[in-house]
């Protein structure tokens, strides 16, 4: 949900931001970028360091693709929000990563978004790189790059403009005095970069799964393009600056999980803190020889956007599919007219190999 973002990060990121992420000059201005609350089925979007990565598991992904959708405001307008994301990513150099060595992701990423009476939309196609080091035992580093496309448009012919107030009403056959919108559409580039480090619990002989932690850092807009459809304005789009966490603790003598979890954007003068707590139960694990019986895992947490919302979600895990729903729950002061309406948002998951196979879970 677009929103007014609240205060906080980690004191390391904050350290390692100035090294690799040095400040670029321009006219400020700009918009807020899409973003989801299901941000851990994201990944893509919120760092490009996590191309390849599945941050729950010390797994290699061979494919994984994610598809979400989030629907907005549609209590406040007829014309709401409407944001889609596809995603896929995976792993190259798997030998050299078995082997306890290095290894690269890569990935492709679209993503459109629509609002408003005149209809301004982005869609942007992103390709992403990243480089994944296991630098000690439990201990990986990994860095990303994000090149990207991105094409903005616009239906000014549905526009409302004050010259046009006719002294009782609108009259869309007096003229704009909007002669110099000279571009209903445009495209630029885009780049952004990231890191990740993860540590999981190692234990002989395999995986881990016992417990782990994630925090990473990305800087998106590098280059600030100009985001103005006025010809003779410009108006470079804000750094987004992401830090963002993620864990999980295996509870001793059950099938449960907890994973807490943390978002952080600022761009120009606005900033979000989201952070949320859920809950996986493994109902039943695939089984290890035949692999006839197939797993499931149940999800159950929510999320707190500050000032803004509050999040339930629910996702279900069956086998290589996760399928996760969640609803933005209006608290900010607009609860008033929206009704504690905010936003549906769905999310489906394929990942290969099965995050629930024997292979990949020892408990």
């Amino acid at each position: 949900m677009r929103s007014k973002y609240s205060t906080a990060c980690l004191q390391f990121t904050v350290c390692l931001l100035p090294l690799f992420f040095p400040p670029f000059g321009g006219t400020e201005g700009g918009c807020q970028d899409i973003h989801f609350s299901q941000y851990t089925q994201t990944p893509l979007l919120v760092n490009p360091a996590q191309t390849g990565v599945f941050n729950e598991r010390d797994m290699l992904i061979d494919n994984r693709v994610i598809a979400n959708y989030k629907s907005q405001w549609g209590s406040l307008t007829q014309y709401p929000y409407r944001t889609f994301a596809l995603s896929y990513d995976r792993i190259f150099l798997k030998s050299s990563a078995k082997s306890g060595g290095g290894y690269l992701g890569g990935g492709i990423a679209v993503y459109a978004d629509k609002a408003g009476m005149v209809k301004i939309s982005s869609t942007q196609i992103n390709l992403l790189i990243s480089g994944i080091v296991p630098v000690s035992k439990g201990h990986t580093l990994a860095g990303g790059l994000n090149s990207g496309i991105v094409l903005r448009t616009l239906d000014p012919s549905s526009a409302q403009w004050g010259s046009q107030f006719n002294g009782s009403e609108f009259d869309s056959s007096l003229p704009s005095d909007e002669a110099n919108m000279s571009k209903v559409n445009y495209t630029h580039g885009d780049f952004s970069t990231g890191l990740l480090w993860s540590y999981k619990n190692p234990v002989a002989g395999g995986v881990s799964n016992k417990n782990g932690i994630t925090l990473g850092c990305a800087l998106y807009h590098a280059g600030r393009p100009n985001q103005a459809f006025i010809s003779d304005i410009k108006t470079k789009q804000y750094n987004n600056v992401v830090l963002h966490g993620s864990g999980f603790q295996f509870i001793k003598g059950t099938n449960m999980e907890i994973h807490p979890s943390f978002l952080f954007m600022k761009q120009g003068p606005e900033q979000e803190i989201t952070g949320g707590l859920s809950v996986r139960y493994v109902l039943q694990e695939e089984s290890r020889y035949t692999g006839r019986v197939k797993g499931i895992a149940l999800w159950l947490g929510s999320k707190y956007r500050a000032g803004d919302a509050l999040i339930p979600e629910i996702n279900i895990e069956m086998a290589n599919y996760a399928f996760g729903v969640s609803y933005d729950v209006n608290m900010s002061s607009l609860k008033t007219a929206s009704y504690g309406r905010g936003g549906l948002e769905f999310s489906l998951r394929f990942i290969n190999p099965n995050p629930l196979s024997k292979a990949q879970t020892m408990y």
